[in-house]
């Protein structure tokens, strides 16, 4: 099984889109640090934003690391729905006969590539705020304090989005739908329904992993009214990742890949 894993992570290493993911992930999340900074620096209380340098402010300019859950996403069904559109399965089953299990390594491997997105939007939204801060003549941009209580959450939630986003690719196996499906229900399709419905809203994908890793603006700004506890979130996004992947492995060894 290692060795599988291990090959898929190679596989992952050397496809440019996976590069392209992470570094437009990790340029997003800077941006979207440096706004913040500066807009703290200027209007904070005008832009409905915490109290600058406090810890719920620190949290929430870390947290926005928490973009690259979507580019993880991403990078999980192109791990394996990729495939299946440039016809490479058909090869990697040969190899390894039990589909099962290149499921499995192709989830372990997504699961580790999104943690890294994480690390690595976390390593440049702190670079950024401390730059933007210095810029902006405040001392306000030292979010490192906040690692303890945003990191572990924000790193394992990303990791659980990829391996979501793996079984997604194992069962649409259309990359180009899977993708669409995937962005537009978290992007538009959940803001709808916690609008809406929000009791139901808390317990979709975006909302768990916001409540277990702090990182999204929208619930530190809003409250936590509508929000799950930290392990109900967890669990919940963790349950979403096995589901996704147990309906995709079935798929995958169910269906005829040619």
């Amino acid at each position: 099984m290692t060795r599988l894993v291990r090959a898929e992570l190679l596989k992952l290493r050397t496809t440019k889109v996976t590069w392209v993911l992470l570094a437009v992930g990790a340029v997003t999340a800077g941006l979207l640090a440096a706004l913040v900074v500066v807009r703290s620096s200027t209007a904070a209380q005008q832009a409905g934003l915490p109290l600058v340098g406090s810890v719920a402010w620190r949290r929430l300019v870390l947290g926005l690391s928490g973009v690259t859950e979507y580019f993880a996403l991403v990078a999980g069904i192109l791990c394996v729905a990729g495939e299946y559109r440039h016809g490479t399965i058909t090869s990697t089953f040969l190899v390894e006969p039990r589909r099962g299990r290149v499921i499995a390594a192709k989830l372990g491997a997504s699961g580790l590539a999104g943690a890294v997105f994480a690390i690595a939007a976390m390593v440049v939204v702190i670079s950024v705020a401390a730059g933007t801060s210095a810029a902006e003549r405040a001392a306000t941009g030292n979010v490192v304090p906040a690692l303890p209580a945003v990191a572990p959450g924000l790193i394992l939630a990303t990791a659980l989005y990829g391996v979501y986003g793996a079984g997604l690719g194992a069962l649409l196996r259309n990359q180009v739908l899977a993708v669409v499906i995937a962005l537009s229900f978290s992007l538009i399709g959940e803001s709808i329904v916690t609008d809406l419905l929000p009791q139901v809203g808390k317990w979709l994908p975006d909302a768990a992993a916001a409540s277990f890793s702090s990182s999204s603006q929208a619930g530190q700004i809003q409250g936590s009214a509508h929000m799950l506890v930290w392990w109900a979130g967890g669990l919940v996004l963790l349950a979403y990742g096995i589901s996704a992947a147990l309906v995709g492995v079935m798929t995958a060894v169910r269906s005829d890949v040619t």
